[in-house]
């Protein structure tokens, strides 16, 4: 490669001042000068069957073209060198007048924006004082810039937010003592089927007792009359005999017999359960007393 290709690539970089560009490439030319002067060897020796000669010409060639690489290696490294060092001092020179010129300019802007940032301290604080008054009657917020509305406007928004609010407020209202007024009825109208029911099974007692008592009537009404007036007066001497028993009987059996006449009546089903208590305690009295007695 002759030094005419050097020019060759220093014309590709044009963006490059020409000068500096001929002084690197100047500085290429040396170790250039020296490829070009050991390039003809190759062709002076026997490739195909070398002899010791051309083994010794070629290792001297190629030793030096080692040694001229070195030099060209250090070529390189000392012009990049420079070249880093030089960015590093754009980049500082760039840094430091960026900077300061950053730091005058954030002054520059808060003076330039204080009535700016005021002004949105100020819708800020108007957003949050409207956004509490109005969740304050349930309306949503989410689709309003309460920040920016004009006053007037957000007063009318605020008036029909509080009409709708109050409507809301008595439908729930009247929703709940509808509901609680009908708990109450459901109460009463419980409490009079139990009742009903009650009755009902006192009247059907009192039948059953009644068509029992007719029965033993009528039995005891033929028997009498099948009897022969001897055994009427018979039965009817037994009968005082029993009554003048049991007037004489000891107190504790008169009592004993009492009490199971007394356990002997169907219990009531009972619905206040302060009274259903009660009963069950005044049921366990009597039960007491009935076992002392037995």
């Amino acid at each position: 490669m002759e030094k005419a290709e050097l020019t060759k690539i220093v014309e590709q970089y044009s963006s490059i001042e020409l000068s500096k560009s001929q002084k690197i490439a100047a500085l290429f030319a040396e170790p250039m000068d020296k490829v070009n002067e050991l390039s003809p060897v190759i062709h002076l020796l026997n490739r195909e069957n070398p002899t010791e000669e051309d083994s010794k010409k070629a290792r001297d060639a190629r030793l030096a073209l080692v040694r001229n690489r070195s030099t060209l290696k250090q070529i390189k490294e000392t012009l990049k060198r420079g070249i880093i060092d030089e960015g590093k001092l754009i980049d500082g020179l760039y840094n430091f007048v960026d900077k300061s010129s950053t730091l005058l300019e954030s002054d520059l802007e808060q003076v330039e924006k204080f009535v700016e940032n005021k002004e949105k301290e100020r819708k800020e604080a108007l957003k949050a004082v409207r956004t509490s008054e109005l969740l304050a009657i349930d309306t949503d917020v989410t689709f309003f810039n309460l920040g920016e509305m004009p006053e007037d406007q957000y007063q009318k928004l605020k008036e029909s937010a509080m009409i709708a609010f109050k409507l809301a407020e008595d439908k729930r209202k009247k929703e709940e003592y509808e509901r609680i007024e009908k708990e109450r009825q459901d109460a009463e109208q419980r409490a009079k089927i139990a009742k009903e029911n009650e009755e009902l099974r006192e009247k059907l007692a009192r039948q059953d007792r009644e068509k029992k008592e007719a029965a033993e009537k009528a039995a005891a009404e033929a028997k009498r009359v099948e009897e022969q007036k001897k055994k009427d007066e018979d039965e009817r001497l037994k009968k005082l005999k029993e009554e003048r028993d049991a007037l004489l009987a000891p107190d504790k059996e008169k009592i004993k017999k009492y009490f199971d006449h007394i356990m002997a009546i169907e219990q009531p089903i009972l619905q206040d359960v302060q009274i259903h208590i009660q009963f069950e305690q005044f049921i366990k009295s009597i039960t007491n007393l009935i076992t002392n007695f037995k």
